[in-house]
């Protein structure tokens, strides 16, 4: 494993990490927001189009969100740590 992944476990980069995806989720939230409150300017057919055009990048932004906030949680609680050139999880 190389150092650049050492750096990815600790606490400063996985709050890092969850502020980015925070940040992308309400980039996305706005768009959601701005097609349901201007659903009247859309056909039935394209308000759909609009909505699930966005659902694979929501589902893909909700994982990651979940993945980083349960990396942070870990780091947090002193649940993971890196040692000897590896993450180690330990468990309750």
């Amino acid at each position: 494993m190389s150092n650049r992944h050492q750096w990815l476990f600790n606490l400063e980069t996985a709050q890092q990490e969850c502020r980015l995806c925070i940040d992308k989720w309400r980039i996305l939230m706005t768009r959601v927001q701005n097609i349901v409150e201007e659903h009247e300017e859309y056909t039935p057919e394209a308000f759909k189009a609009s909505i699930l055009e966005l659902m694979p990048e929501f589902a893909r932004i909700a994982n990651a969100a979940a993945a980083r906030l349960q990396i942070m949680v870990q780091l947090k609680c002193g649940e993971m740590k890196f040692h000897g050139g590896k993450p180690e999880e330990f468990g309750n």
